[in-house]
């Protein structure tokens, strides 16, 4: 595992240091493609301390996947549950330059959501990280995890800063580069299976009543791992 091949797309891991050096939090813009774990593996600790917004209860097998992870790595893997209350650790961590990890290809139908394209038709995205990127102008880095003759190869990148971007803006940048990627690779691609769903709701929103700033972190529900 120690051994994982990991290529920086469009922008050299010394960018990500210079984004945390400044301060900057950063998002990584996990998708379904493979296990983005490994880009935790492959990136030499990069990454320190890593907040990771999951979906529902922590499984025990993503507990022990965690524990041994950190054990290898020597990063520190804290895993939250996305919920209305949520966005108050992950703001904390974004505020304090430092790095989460949750999935921005998909998003909970419950939560609070804003509609960017996405594979060339309006898609509902989760409104509340891309909301926090803007807020702390934290990096987001789309993150893809490619099975290569046996092997994982990372791919990262490119950068987006979220510093005076909208936060439907950045979405429209993430979903840019998963589409594309998608197009690129589809074997690669492990298909959500709310898709249609995303497509849907993003169909039926107000996309500007949907991108309203929210008051205060614990507002915000987050898409997640």
């Amino acid at each position: 595992m120690r051994s994982l091949p990991i290529r920086i797309a469009g922008s050299p891991i010394e960018s990500i240091a210079q984004a945390r050096l400044h301060g900057r939090g950063v998002i990584l813009g996990c998708s379904n493609f493979g296990c983005f774990y490994h880009a935790l593996l492959a990136s030499g600790g990069i990454f320190g301390d890593v907040l990771v917004v999951i979906g529902g209860p922590v499984p025990r097998g993503e507990q022990a996947l965690r524990e041994r992870i950190e054990a290898i790595s020597g990063a520190r893997i804290r895993l939250v549950q996305a919920d209305r209350h949520s966005g108050i650790t992950v703001a904390r961590q974004l505020a304090a330059g430092g790095v989460v990890a949750t999935m921005l290809d998909t998003y909970l139908p419950t939560t609070d959501r804003l509609v960017a394209p996405f594979l060339g038709r309006p898609a509902a995205s989760p409104a509340g990280i891309y909301r926090l990127a803007s807020r702390y102008g934290a990096t987001t880095i789309p993150v893809f995890c490619l099975r290569r003759k046996g092997l994982t190869e990372i791919e990262l990148g490119p950068l987006i800063p979220g510093a005076g971007l909208e936060p439907a803006e950045i979405a429209a940048t993430v979903n840019l580069r998963v589409g594309e990627k998608i197009l690129e690779e589809p074997g690669q691609w492990m298909m959500w299976h709310k898709l249609e769903e995303r497509w849907a709701h993003g169909a039926s929103t107000d996309s500007a009543t949907a991108a309203r700033s929210v008051k205060c972190p614990g507002d915000i529900a987050l898409g997640a791992a």
